[in-house]
């Protein structure tokens, strides 16, 4: 059995520690009542909403970037600016619209937003998976799910496992290779190895691989010398067929 990595016994403790990794800033939504909201000024922040979907969100082009997953009904923001708040309306799958002020804060990492329809809108919307959005369930899920895959455990009653040899496209310079896909009825976990094919020494970062309905990463090593290899575990939400 493989020994769990460093990255991934780290971002298991932190799931366990913080109760919800995923919700360390829940918002009793009220529509009219604006939320001011701290947020990392060069980090992305998640925004869902709690056992629903988001649907759109209106903003400032030029004070905020944007990128909206569809599939999975989050957003991933970060501040173009951060000498000011930024306004932003969030609208949910079931109709009720949010109004939140961000203030962008210099030193804070990764963070994420759950916000909480109003009861009456709360049903609305919501999907076949919406019970693994509950707070309190999606992170332990997301770290059982990550220390099975820092294991290298093939066989489960509930999660399945299908080895992969497909090599995808990433930096120049490297090569990266998805060697394992572990599914859940909710979650996909994806086991890649990444090359240093340059000269010269290579870091990374697990912010780097975030992208929308990516909800977990974790690398082995950051730091990688000429020829060196390191594994790779990313975890996002199944999508709806």
């Amino acid at each position: 059995m493989k020994m769990v990595s460093r990255s991934v016994l780290a971002l298991t403790i932190a799931l366990s520690s913080l109760g919800s990794a995923y919700a360390q800033q829940p918002l009793e939504g009220v529509e009219g009542r604006k939320h001011v909201v701290r947020v990392p000024s060069r980090e992305l922040t998640r925004i869902a909403i709690e056992n629903g979907r988001l649907k759109s969100m209106q903003f400032l082009v030029d004070e905020l970037e944007v990128k909206n997953d569809i599939e999975s009904g989050v957003a991933f923001v970060r501040p173009k600016v951060s000498d000011k708040q930024i306004s932003l309306f969030v609208i949910s799958a079931s109709g009720a619209t949010h109004e939140l002020v961000l203030q962008p804060v210099e030193t804070m990492p990764l963070e994420s937003i759950v916000i909480r329809d109003p009861i009456g809108k709360r049903s609305a919307g919501r999907g076949d998976k919406s019970s693994i959005e509950k707070a309190g369930s999606l992170d332990q899920s997301v770290k059982r799910l990550m220390l099975i895959m820092a294991r290298g455990e093939k066989d489960s009653n509930d999660v399945a496992f299908e080895r992969m040899q497909s090599q995808l496209a990433l930096w120049n310079e490297t090569r990266f290779v998805m060697t394992g896909r572990y599914s859940t009825r909710s979650l996909i976990g994806e086991v890649f190895s990444l090359f240093n094919v340059s000269n010269r020494v290579l870091k990374v970062a697990e912010q780097e691989l975030f992208k929308p309905g990516v909800i977990a990463v974790a690398i082995d090593a950051h730091i990688l010398r000429p020829g060196e290899q390191t594994d790779v575990y990313v975890v996002r939400m199944q999508r709806d067929e």
